[in-house]
């Protein structure tokens, strides 16, 4: 008898024994399936998935035990079959995990549904193993018609008002809403170094002064791209970690405002910069929710000086940076501390040991090793300092002038911030570092 792809009614069989028989242990067969991806794939760390660890499992489960009913001669599942699986969908949307990885997680389901149910299969099975095959198929086919939709409505929601896109952009404008809206928020600015997935081989900076990368060159499309990326990867991690956290709408690329403690949003950033293979950097100021508009533009300020200054990548807090912050303002004070390095610019080799010197806080023998100079040379570059300038780097009146006067020079010396994403009036801004 011939019977059609879709011969549904009837059980399909496998070595004499229903072909469904292999998908009984549903539970394990999802456990085993996510335990696999966690191993293999950085989806499972990059969007913790180990927070929704056990209701993945429940989804997964529920695919498996509609795909043996369908196996058994059942229907394809309907919309409200699948609820449960579409709500974690729907929800993992809406707090930025991208289409790509759920579908990843459901190609390694099918993958392991097909292969669990053919592994009885016996040479003597043909002529059910082609419809098994139909029915296989059809269920994936289903699954990944369903996907796109619930992305594409949970999208569409979080535009309307109320949701957390608006209400992140009534924060910044200013606009508090009436309502349930927490007091305060930790305004947070990510900044990636687009440079850093091009020698990833190379060891942190541990002071100040980085100067592996020539400020000058300019970044290539590549790496611009990728840098962009990962910014806005880090952003929805962070969103997807720390419930209640917004992420700034454009032109705001890379601002969140988060409900995390800051030690806790360092070790985040940590994990999430080495799994994308990205050094990125966060400055974070504690405001309450009135404040936010003023703190976007203080985070976006520290950005640019920790990238001017070329600091190492790292989590710093408006503290942190306060000292030069204020050193860097506009006016008369800037510009004589500014001064007091103009006897050292016929010499730059002064100026680089006097940096190099304070960041290596004052120890000559790293000095002398950062520079390939002996110690005693070192010693003699702050003795010619000190006669120079009128200042002593060996005194702390002395060094708190030119420490002061070095934050000042670099960052007024530096080209403009040239990491990915201090967004500028007109837009966002892509260049080197």
């Amino acid at each position: 008898m011939t019977r059609t792809a879709m011969d549904r009614g009837r059980t399909m069989m496998l070595n004499g024994t229903p072909a469904s028989h292999a998908l009984a242990d549903s539970t394990a067969l999802a456990e085993e399936v996510l335990q696999h991806h966690a191993a293999t794939s950085t989806d499972y760390r990059l969007y913790r998935m180990a927070d929704v660890h056990t209701d993945i499992v429940r989804s997964l489960a529920a695919g498996f035990r509609l795909a043996a009913r369908l196996l058994d001669g059942g229907p394809l599942p309907t919309e409200d079959e699948l609820s449960g699986i579409l709500t974690l969908i729907a929800e993992k949307a809406l707090v930025g995990v991208p289409l790509s990885a759920m579908m990843a997680l459901t190609d390694e389901t099918v993958g392991k549904l097909r292969a669990t149910v053919l592994a009885p299969a016996h040479a003597s099975d043909n002529e059910d193993l082609r419809e098994i095959n139909d029915r296989i198929f059809a269920f994936a086919q289903h699954i990944h018609t369903t996907i796109p939709i619930c992305y594409v409505n949970a999208a569409r929601r979080s535009g309307g008002p109320g949701t957390a896109s608006s209400l992140a952009e009534a924060l910044l404008a200013g606009r508090a809403p009436a309502g349930d809206v927490p007091r305060g928020y930790l305004v947070v600015r990510l900044v990636v170094d687009p440079w850093s997935s091009a020698d990833p081989g190379l060891p942190a900076a541990t002071g100040p002064a980085r100067t592996r990368v020539n400020s000058t060159r300019t970044v290539p499309p590549h790496l611009a791209i990728k840098a962009g990326h990962d910014l806005d990867e880090a952003g929805r991690q962070l969103s997807a970690a720390f419930p209640g956290t917004l992420i700034a709408p454009a032109p705001h690329r890379g601002l969140l405002l988060a409900q995390a403690p800051v030690e806790a949003l360092r070790e985040a950033l940590r994990e999430i910069g080495t799994v994308l293979g990205a050094e990125i950097t966060a400055v974070t100021d504690t405001v309450a929710t009135a404040q936010i508009p003023r703190a976007a533009e203080d985070t976006r300020e520290l950005a640019r000086i920790v990238t001017r200054l070329r600091y190492p990548a790292g989590v710093y807090t408006f503290g942190d940076l306060a000292v030069e912050y204020q050193l860097t303002r506009p006016g008369p004070g800037r510009d004589r501390l500014a001064a007091a390095l103009d006897p050292l610019t016929a010499n730059a080799g002064l100026i680089e040991t006097l940096g190099v010197h304070i960041g290596n806080n004052l120890d000559r023998r790293r000095t002398a090793t950062a520079l390939g100079l002996h110690p005693n040379t070192v010693d003699h570059r702050l003795k010619r300092i000190a006669k120079l300038t009128g200042h002593d780097p060996t005194r702390p009146h002395g060094l708190r002038h030119l420490h002061a006067a070095t934050v000042i020079d670099r960052y007024l010396r530096a080209p403009m911030p040239r990491a990915a994403h201090l967004e500028q009036a007109g837009g966002t801004r892509l260049s080197s570092r």
